[in-house]
């Protein structure tokens, strides 16, 4: 059934080698030829596309559904071992996370997937820690457990229902601390990633007899791994032949098993060693787990564990430890991640809670830079997309690392294809404007003319590309738009998506507007003819829809009716800025998202994403906050509820459980929107004119605002709000040494002021 799907899949590609007769006879002969039926009927909601499904994306989705399936049949026969806490819970009848598994043939994780990245800027490679202290160093890897045993009964992380607590233990250092208490047992796990490695801290204070145990588990956050092998040769554990996970301590003795037989924990509770040798598990399902006798005499247990990510085979065998002492390794993180944070942007906001949570993703955001590429996540994620790293690099910029995301734009002529687009997955139409859009924008936000003249003849190419493939046919509503497709998966099946015109539009302007600034005359007139074409273009269809429907509200595309999906469609007003915050087309189709698609203080996507979205009710919030609408604080702290006691975000959340329901667990693209808005909160631009202090919630009135060191595209600045004899007072310093702005506009002082008193220090 499976090869018959992916042949379907596959079939606008492959069409030259079998026929569609060909793929049938398959079908009838595995006896689903329905299930060809479906998937091709399938392709055509929406509006008819050249490309039917990405085949990149759809070979990503049949992995997913074949780790599902062989996912459910590993746990189901292991209800009675220790199985990660998504999968504790769903497959719990009494748990609100329960799902019936019948007819679905898959288990994966929908209500709790939420995890904390380990990286190093500039490192390939990131780990995970699920909300229960699971440690997955790889991607869709093996992961390492830490589990106790007191009076022969295995306590663990995931499956104690209440008392586990897990947060950062401090705000210089991504490191996750996760503890659970139990039995007057407390026992605490530190995680951080240093160098080329990541590295567990495993802290225990008993005041009786206990057994620890350091275990490798054949699962993830995701679903099931393959390990297909395991052993112990000190001070290694060994899994699938390469060093896995270093041990400093010896153990008092080692068990593995086969979670396709046997699971490891059948051994311990019958006491039943390894004998020594590799233990294979033919289902690739081998655990192993080594056990150390805690001496409650001592009280106090310690063992740091090192686990190599960023090395190959050869250099593992040769690797040296940074330290096998965990305040070593500590000192080590602090030391670097300060020097990294040295004249960057720093930021104090009289809120605790959000205070904590902008030094963690400002971390965060660093740590998804991976050298020359950025991913919009550690795990699910981990790959690039034009479209995510268009918030992040943004993001980037505006939080003053700006030779980090020159490093990875200057790529970008290298990605370009000849014919002049930027592509991450064939059918999109978005990612070539947005592509042009980002090469600007860093020009704006960095100054470097050189790095504008050297992709210049790039942007060309990319204007040129959008401009051939705008379609020609006097058919209304579609009439010089892009062409039909999937490019964000957020608005729906194949169809005319406004979000891919505003994009290329926008790529266009930035294209004019960097040959204004080098002086390329021809270019200028011949941009500006393509611009002004498209734009006509696009409002002439929207006219339609207006007609169409009896609204002025901006729709996912022509032939769509309202639906949540016209949040994309707002990228016009932010981040793009081609339509103004407040005009009747922007706030007709906010408000229409608000009362019809917002649960819980957020969007509730029914998108594909069947949760509330973060990154789309920020966008939401962050064009209210132009409008200086309280709206947008309330969309603000209601995301800030939904993030973990780490502050990461998922994709989207689950509204049952408030746990991850799609994408990766640790979303990229929700960390960029959450630090982009609180940037914007201090100053941003708009056209000519530097907005300082746009809008103070009232319950912040009589509070410090602090920015030190803020990009803008006229230079950095610093800002401070303080009060003085209970009147505020405005300390603003600018070097303003990219542009001079037209005028310096101050809102929230006067809304503050009953007087007009308000004192301004200005120091250029």
């Amino acid at each position: 059934m499976f090869e018959v799907i992916l042949l379907a899949g596959f079939f606008d590609n492959i069409k030259g080698i079998f026929s569609e007769g060909m793929i049938r006879r398959w079908a009838r002969k595995a006896k689903c030829e329905d299930a060809y039926d479906h998937f091709k009927a399938a392709g055509e909601l929406g509006s008819p596309s050249k490309v039917k499904f990405p085949s990149d994306a759809f070979a990503g989705s049949l992995i997913n559904l074949l780790r599902g399936y062989r996912t459910r049949m590993a746990f189901e026969i292991n209800l009675d071992t220790v199985l990660p806490h998504w999968a504790k819970c769903q497959f719990d009848p009494k748990d609100i996370s329960f799902e019936a598994r019948a007819f679905t043939l898959v288990a994966m994780n929908t209500t709790h997937r939420n995890w904390t990245m380990l990286g190093v800027p500039g490192k390939q490679n990131e780990g995970i820690v699920d909300e229960r202290g699971l440690l997955t160093p790889y991607t869709n890897d093996w992961s390492v457990d830490v589990w106790l045993s007191v009076g022969g009964e295995i306590l663990t992380f995931s499956n104690i229902k209440d008392g586990v607590e897990q947060d950062l233990l401090d705000r210089n250092i991504p490191c996750v601390r996760t503890a659970f208490k139990a039995e007057d047992i407390l026992c605490t796990l530190e995680d951080i990633a240093c160098e080329n490695s990541i590295f567990e801290n495993i802290h225990v204070e008993t005041p009786k007899d206990a057994r620890i145990f350091i275990v490798v588990r054949p699962y993830n956050p995701e679903g099931v791994a393959f390990v297909k092998s395991v052993s112990f040769i000190p001070p290694w554990i060994i899994i699938n032949d390469e060093k896995g996970v270093k041990v400093p301590i010896p153990p008092s003795a080692v068990y593995a098993g086969d979670m396709g037989k046997e699971d490891v924990t059948l051994h311990i509770k019958k006491g039943v060693q390894w004998d020594g040798k590799v233990f294979e598990s033919p289902s690739e399902l081998a655990t192993i787990a080594l056990e150390y006798v805690i001496n409650p005499s001592k009280e106090v247990w310690d063992m740091t564990l090192e686990i190599p990510i960023n090395l190959s085979r050869a250099e593992k065998e040769n690797s040296v430890s940074i330290s096998s002492k965990w305040r070593d390794v500590l000192e080590l993180s602090r030391d670097k991640w300060q020097k990294l944070m040295e004249n960057k942007t720093r930021i104090s906001f009289p809120d605790d809670v959000i205070q904590e949570a902008i030094d963690a993703n400002v971390e965060y955001l660093l740590s998804l830079y991976d050298g020359d590429t950025i991913t919009p996540g550690p795990a699910t994620y981990h790959h690039f997309w034009f479209r995510d790293a268009t918030y992040l690099l943004n993001c980037l910029d505006e939080f003053g690392f700006n030779e980090l995301a020159e490093n990875v734009l200057s790529r970008y002529p290298e990605l370009q294809k000849g014919d002049g687009s930027f592509e991450s997955q064939e059918g999109e139409w978005d990612s070539t404007g947005e592509a042009l859009w980002s090469l600007f924008r860093h020009y704006e936000l960095s100054g470097n003319r050189k790095f504008l003249l050297e992709v210049y003849l790039s942007m060309t190419g990319g204007v040129e590309w959008i401009e051939k493939h705008r379609i020609s046919s006097d058919e209304e509503g579609i009439k010089g738009l892009l062409p039909s497709g999937m490019s964000a998966e957020h608005l729906g099946p194949n169809d005319y998506f406004y979000w891919d015109d505003f994009w290329g539009l926008a790529g266009i302007y930035a294209t004019l507007s960097a040959a204004k600034i080098l002086d390329k005359t021809e270019d200028i007139r011949r941009f500006s003819d393509i611009a002004a074409s498209f734009r006509k273009s696009i409002f002439q269809s929207l006219e339609y829809v207006k007609r169409r429907s009896g609204e002025k509200i901006m729709t996912a595309g022509p032939f769509r009716r309202k639906d949540c999906a016209a949040v994309g469609t707002l990228c016009a007003s932010y981040p793009l800025g081609i339509l103004k915050s407040d005009e009747d087309w922007v706030m007709n189709t906010i408000n229409y998202i608000q009362e019809s698609h917002f649960l819980k203080g957020g969007l509730m996507h029914d998108m594909m994403h069947s949760g509330i979205n973060v990154y789309l009710s920020l966008q939401i919030a962050h064009i209210l906050f132009f409008n200086g609408d309280e709206r947008f604080y309330n969309i603000f702290r209601a995301m800030l509820s939904l993030a973990t006691s780490t502050y990461t975000w998922p994709e989207a959340v689950n509204p049952r459980t408030g746990g991850g329901a799609m994408g990766d667990g640790h979303h990229g693209w929700a960390i960029a929107e959450f630090l982009s808005l609180v940037r914007d909160f201090f100053a941003y631009e708009d056209g000519d004119v530097l907005n300082i202090l746009r809008f103070i919630p009232k319950s912040l009135y009589g509070k410090r605002f602090e920015a030190r060191n803020m990009r803008t595209k006229f230079g950095d600045i610093s800002i401070v709000l303080d009060y003085k004899d209970g009147r505020p007072s405005v300390e603003l310093e600018g070097d303003f040494s990219l542009a001079i702005p037209k005028y310096v506009k101050i809102w929230a002082i006067n809304e503050i002021l009953e007087s007009k008193e308000e004192k301004l220090h200005f120091k250029a």
